[in-house]
């Protein structure tokens, strides 16, 4: 995973939580994954079903929606820290631009579950996850580099 600290913000209005129990948010949802690119250059997924898997089973609490860039942002939050597990829109916007939708003054530290080569961060620390239960076959052009397969690309 990645890490960045960061100062918190006050929230810009716009991004809203959405509830899978509404149709009209799953269909959003759908909507959104359907015309999404990769959250990374080097190394992204864009699996919709897998996708929609994780938003209606595991991370159903986590699903936020800002209209004003059209991207999903699946984070939680808990005692300063956030955790982003994926950015999903058609484009991905940088890490600037989304950030003040999502922060709160508590904010102390952002890790996320996805290569960030998009989201233009300037400094990004790595914290290497051993175990995590991925295995490659044949030749993977990232072998023996730092790379982080997408949290929502876990099957």
């Amino acid at each position: 995973k990645t890490c960045i600290s960061i100062s918190g913000k006050g929230v810009a209005p716009g991004a809203v939580k959405l509830d899978i129990r509404k149709r009209d948010h799953v269909e959003q949802i759908y909507r959104v994954a359907s015309n999404r690119e990769p959250v990374s250059d080097v190394l992204g997924v864009s699996n919709k079903k897998l996708f929609m898997f994780w938003c209606l089973d595991f991370l159903s609490d986590h699903i936020y929606y800002i209209s004003d860039l059209d991207v999903l942002v699946l984070y939680k939050r808990d005692n300063g820290l956030v955790t982003i597990f994926d950015i999903v829109g058609a484009e991905i916007p940088e890490f600037s631009k989304l950030y003040p939708y999502i922060s709160r003054e508590s904010d102390e530290t952002i890790e996320f579950l996805f290569m960030t080569d998009k989201l233009n961060l300037e400094s990004c620390g790595q914290i290497k996850i051993d175990g995590n239960g991925t295995h490659i076959q044949s030749d993977f052009p990232l072998e023996n580099s730092r790379f982080i397969l997408p949290f929502t690309s876990h099957a």
